[in-house]
């Protein structure tokens, strides 16, 4: 994950200047690997900017404590009256892979996909 924060000019109109951002970001857009999410252009009023930034760390797997920092910590913060946004920067989603035995699935006449959508 990356961040990049841009300070324009007061007399920059903020429309624009996110406007000329995103049309440079579209440029570049093809050099970014193939894994990488459609970057997201924001902007931001610098009086909102966070007011607590809170580390967490355990005795625990990374995964463990990702989950702790999302379903107790994150949830609780977001139901206080006021509070705009809350973040998880960092940390371990869960992930979870299948693996597929196309042989098997050919074998039960059957696919992946509906018909419909058969690549």
């Amino acid at each position: 994950m990356s961040q990049v924060f841009i300070t324009f000019l007061l007399e920059k109109n903020p429309d624009i200047a996110a406007q000329e951002v995103r049309n440079k970001i579209d440029l570049i857009l093809s050099e970014l690997p193939v894994t990488a999410e459609q970057p997201i252009v924001q902007k931001l009023d610098t009086d909102a900017a966070p007011v607590v930034r809170i580390a967490v760390s355990a005795p625990r797997s990374l995964r463990e404590v990702t989950d702790i920092a999302d379903k107790k910590i994150k949830q609780q913060i977001e139901s206080i009256n006021g509070v705009g946004d809350v973040q998880i920067i960092g940390g371990r989603t869960r992930e979870i892979e299948i693996w597929v035995d196309p042989d098997k699935l050919r074998a039960l006449s059957t696919s992946l996909w509906p018909r419909w959508q058969m690549p």
